[in-house]
């Protein structure tokens, strides 16, 4: 065959270039020319391919829901009859209903993969145990080397947390300090209204000593990381966690994968639950303290008891209780007769 074009074209009449063979150019409006169940047989142009005998033949073949394959190539007229195209047509147009199922099964199991890592994340109320699932859980299924999880100590310094396959950061650590590093960079990078997402760079591997003493990796040049910070907002003003994401060299492609954001969004919603809903310890207590004074139900609550007391001691009521019983004397004289 001089060239092969294979489409896939949906109920709506709007086609995909599955495959091309060939230098022939590939006209858009082809697929909408074909006919299910019918081969059509065009003159090539001899301009183009150069022979009498050769034809350019175009078919089409339902797939489901609405969808053909669409195959248009150019052979010479002895090689293939109607019913061989037909039957190629319908071969193509199985084997790619036999891929997209594949693809829907991977779709699907990596959705499931997700919804099982956000129920994590929104499964408890302790930011450590929150950091530590980010850290840990999402770092296989976003194809990560790493991911550390950070918290605000002060309005420029940050404060390593978790991060993949430790336990506990030293906070000591020459990667641990060049990873704050890096966050104080990409929190002072942001716009006036504090809406960069993060930074985007690469990442080098460090000597085997500084992995033992807390983190694996430190980014400085070479493989491709992400800076974010974990504010339902989005921005950096008001976000008390962040976390670093670093893949390995030469899998920057992963970086634009569409889960990325939702687990991001998902760790900052998760963040502020701990903030807002937990009543482990007093630090929680404290945290919560400035937001129950502006809170109305307290305040009217705080009014009442003070007049409710008051109420109490000032005003002054007759008490009467009724009872049901029977007079007896206090002392009591038995005397017998003697014998």
């Amino acid at each position: 065959a001089r060239f092969i074009h294979v489409w896939e074209k949906d109920a709506s009449s709007r086609s995909r270039l599955l495959w091309k063979l060939g230098q022939s150019p590939v006209d858009p409006v082809t697929p909408e020319q074909a006919v299910a169940g019918i081969v059509k047989q065009y003159p090539a142009s001899s301009a183009t391919f150069g022979s009498d005998s050769e034809s350019r033949y175009l078919t089409s073949c339902n797939i489901g829901e609405g969808v053909d394959l669409v195959l248009e190539f150019a052979v010479q007229d002895k090689v293939f009859d109607h019913s061989q195209i037909l039957e190629l047509a319908e071969i193509l147009a199985d084997l790619h209903r036999r891929e997209s199922i594949v693809l829907l099964r991977k779709n699907a199991k990596r959705v499931h993969q997700l919804d099982q890592i956000v129920a994590l994340l929104h499964s408890d109320l302790d930011p450590i145990r929150v950091a530590s699932c980010l850290a840990s859980d999402t770092s296989e299924f976003l194809g990560c080397g790493r991911v550390s999880v950070a918290r605000r100590n002060s309005s420029t310094r940050w404060e390593l947390v978790a991060a993949t396959a430790v336990n506990f950061p030293d906070p000591r650590a020459d990667a641990t300090r060049r990873l704050c590093g890096l966050i104080e960079e990409a929190c002072k990078s942001q716009n006036v209204d504090g809406s960069v997402p993060g930074i985007i760079g690469s990442s080098t591997t460090i000597s085997p000593n500084e992995r033992a003493r807390g983190v694996s990796e430190t980014p400085a040049t070479g493989s491709p990381f992400r800076v974010r910070p974990l504010s339902v907002s989005g921005h950096w003003n008001d976000a008390e966690w962040c976390a670093v994401f670093e893949w390995p060299q030469g899998h920057a492609d992963v970086m634009e994968d569409d889960s990325f954001n939702p687990i991001c969004s998902h760790a900052s919603l998760a963040f502020r639950n701990c903030t807002e809903h937990s009543n482990a310890g007093l630090s929680s207590i404290i945290q919560r303290f400035p937001r129950l004074l502006r809170s109305r139900r307290l305040l009217i609550a705080t009014a009442l008891i003070p007049a409710v007391v008051a109420g109490l001691f000032f005003l002054k009521m007759d008490l009467q209780i009724e009872v049901a019983g029977k007079l007896v004397p206090t002392e009591r004289v038995f005397v017998f007769a003697p014998e």
